[in-house]
């Protein structure tokens, strides 16, 4: 999911950086960082490793990344917004903190997975080779911060705190319609479409054309998507896995929110 507009699908984005290496004028090589949660999906099984691009993610395919430089408890709760992430921070940090002509970028993964803990795992998909370079090449430096120290971290994951009525009511009804998809399409409960992941390696669906379809069935029938939602991708991506026709999920969105 994107600040504004339609969703960003993986596999629009690996196209698009073939593309543009197969035409010789987009780039020499390339280096990118995601921060989301579930972040691996955007690369895993997807991204080639001859097109000079080289990928690292806050977190694999089906977990959380977490927040960072979060308020205290205490804290009322108009106040309660954490200033960064994790992984985000880390690597941002890192770079302001090394001399970035001598790190190499497989330096500072390991940096930032060290600093990462155990709250996600990091990962590293494309290209590898390219991480045996310095970080400098792909971002500059200021020797002004060669050697700046930071503080450690303070980590939060989602703050279980007391959410609005009307919130928890349009969570609930997102939560029952794909318990219902689950039930009906899947023959399977909610919880194991959407922790029945894929072997690594895989991409996250076979057919990213079917997902597209599903997800706009779904929304031209039940609204689109809330950010608490998006989780549910992962049952619509089990759904075309599965073989099931689109006119089948449109059929299923129509009854459910009629």
């Amino acid at each position: 999911g994107m600040p504004n507009g339609e969703f960003l699908y993986a596999k629009q984005l690996v196209q698009t950086l073939e593309k543009k290496y197969s035409g010789g004028a987009g780039y020499k090589s390339l280096v990118i960082y995601v921060e989301s949660c579930e972040a691996g999906t955007i690369f895993d099984g997807l991204l080639p490793r001859d097109i000079a691009v080289y990928a690292t993610t806050a977190s694999n395919s089906t977990e959380f990344s977490y927040a960072a430089y979060c308020p205290d408890d205490d804290e009322p709760s108009e106040f309660h917004t954490c200033l960064g992430d994790l992984y985000s921070v880390a690597w941002m940090e890192d770079s302001e903190t090394h001399n970035l002509r001598v790190e190499s970028l497989k330096e500072q993964l390991e940096r930032v997975r060290n600093r990462t803990g155990t709250h996600s795992h990091v990962m590293e998909y494309g290209d590898l080779d390219i991480s045996a370079q310095k970080v400098h090449a792909f971002m500059g430096t200021n020797p002004a911060n060669d050697n700046i120290t930071v503080a450690d971290l303070r980590v939060q994951p989602s703050a279980e705190r007391e959410l609005p009525r009307d919130t928890m009511a349009r969570r609930a009804e997102e939560d029952r319609r794909f318990d219902l998809i689950s039930s009906f399409l899947l023959g399977s409960e909610k919880g194991h479409a959407l922790t029945a992941g894929r072997l690594a390696g895989q991409p996250l669906v076979d057919d990213w054309r079917c997902l597209e379809t599903m997800v706009s069935s779904y929304e031209d029938h039940c609204g689109p998507l809330s950010t608490y939602g998006r989780k549910y991708l992962r049952v619509l991506a089990s759904v075309c896995n599965a073989g099931i026709p689109e006119e089948v999920m449109a059929k299923a969105a129509s009854q459910l929110c009629w």
